[in-house]
């Protein structure tokens, strides 16, 4: 069996629960004489409280008890205020931050610098291997002395297409036959 909390029971022996929870509490209370007896206590607890607080005490300072609820309230008004305004702590960063930047600075600048392509001249590209290369005319494979040419005599309009794949591709119409004429040469 599950019993009503003693907050439940309390707010019934008041009178203060909704229907439902009224009426489920009445369910319970037939059935349970635990919870008859607490509730019971909790309306002679009541009754006590309404007999009681209808005197006033003696001898009590009304002037001075007024004096330190308006200074109580004065206190939270004040209190209220400093922490309604948002103080942003200070920024202060020091140097250990300003290093770190110029560090990683450093490291970003120098990598960029060390990764940038220096020119070569052809007798490096002469010794270190293949070159493909393209001129009016023709185009080209190279590997140290020896070369291979592919020459288009009496083309117009060549259109010349190279890529960093390695290969260099010629395209054309001939003009003795009229046929588009493709030459690609590839280097591995």
């Amino acid at each position: 069996m599950t019993h009503p909390s003693d907050v439940d029971l309390a707010l019934y022996a008041g009178g203060e629960t909704g229907r439902l929870r009224r009426w489920q509490i009445q369910r319970h209370l037939s059935r349970c004489g635990r919870c008859r007896e607490e509730v019971a206590s909790f309306c002679a607890a009541r009754e006590g409280l309404r007999r009681g607080g209808g005197r006033i005490p003696q001898g009590v300072n009304w002037s001075r008890l007024a004096a330190e609820m308006k200074a109580n309230i004065r206190l939270g008004l004040d209190a209220g205020e400093i922490v309604a305004q948002p103080q942003a702590p200070p920024l202060r960063l020091g140097w250990r931050p300003a290093v770190a930047l110029g560090a990683l600075t450093l490291v970003i600048v120098s990598g960029w610098w060390l990764h940038l392509p220096s020119p070569v001249s052809k007798e490096e590209v002469a010794e270190t291997g293949v070159v493909l290369g393209a001129a009016d005319g023709a185009i080209e494979l190279r590997e140290g002395a020896f070369s291979l040419t592919l020459v288009h005599p009496g083309a117009e309009n060549v259109t010349y297409l190279v890529d960093f794949e390695g290969s260099v591709r010629a395209r054309y119409v001939d003009s003795e036959s009229g046929q588009v004429t493709i030459q690609n040469l590839y280097a591995e």
